[in-house]
């Protein structure tokens, strides 16, 4: 009943009611969302890591960056696929749009390479003050699993683009788990030897990078193999990366 008073709710807004509704256009809508925060992030702190001459700060603005050129290709190349009426054209749009994001996956794992030594060598972290780690722990968890979730079930049930954006979500979800993790064992970890949270740092810091490498890896190539499948006529609608 209270699922049935939200959603009536919901719908007496036009546009909410159509977000609502809407699966690929709400990820579209809230994708433009991450965009612009990215983009945010990426300029405030490469302005703050040049003035400070901080190498900490260029490398996480270095990785923002990247985040908003996989997100602004993807977004992209949705508005183009949008005006065409071409159904192969249109596959062949967003599998190459899929494509460029496995291959700027794969760079990015550099800069999160960076970032793990600039953590475990030079005893760089993460910081929030007070209660805001709780919030932030909740809804790094809450993103994390919800992206799990979405490849393990949902992803068969829409557009390659569609995928790639909640892709991004994921691999996102996963940075913010490492930088969780050092901002917890600053708050908490006071008992903690130094030695060992480092070690820690260094695996978690490890898997993320190696996860996220294989993930564009795979991508950039299921994409590519999808891209010559469509020139020979044998698709696969099913296949997402």
């Amino acid at each position: 009943m209270m699922r049935r008073i939200i959603k009536s709710a919901i719908h007496k807004n036009r546009l909410a009611g159509l977000l609502y509704d809407n699966y690929s256009l709400r990820t579209v809508v809230f994708a433009y969302g991450a965009l612009g925060v990215n983009a945010f992030l990426a300029l405030t702190k490469g302005a703050a890591g040049w003035y400070f001459g901080s190498d900490w700060l260029s490398t996480l603005a270095m990785y923002y960056l990247l985040l908003c050129v996989i997100r602004f290709t993807l977004l992209r190349a949705n508005r183009k696929v949008t005006a065409l009426t071409d159904q192969a054209a249109r596959m062949r749009k967003e599998w190459k749009a899929c494509r460029v994001c496995g291959e700027v996956f794969m760079g990015m794992t550099v800069i999160l390479m960076g970032i793990v030594v600039l953590i475990t060598a030079e005893g760089f972290t993460f910081a929030y003050d007070g209660l805001l780690i709780y919030a932030v722990a909740a809804y790094d968890f809450f993103c994390l699993t919800k992206a799990i979730i979405y490849m393990g079930k949902n992803r068969k049930n829409h557009t390659p683009l569609i995928v790639a954006i909640k892709s991004v979500n994921l691999a996102a979800a996963l940075v913010s788990i490492l930088s969780l993790q050092t901002a917890m064992f600053a708050a908490f970890g006071s008992d903690m030897e130094t030695v060992v949270q480092t070690r820690m740092n260094l695996a978690t810091g490890a898997a993320v990078c190696m996860m996220i490498f294989l993930f564009g890896f795979f991508m950039a190539v299921h994409s590519k193999k999808q891209m010559k499948a469509l020139i020979t006529g044998k698709t696969n609608r099913e296949a997402y990366p």
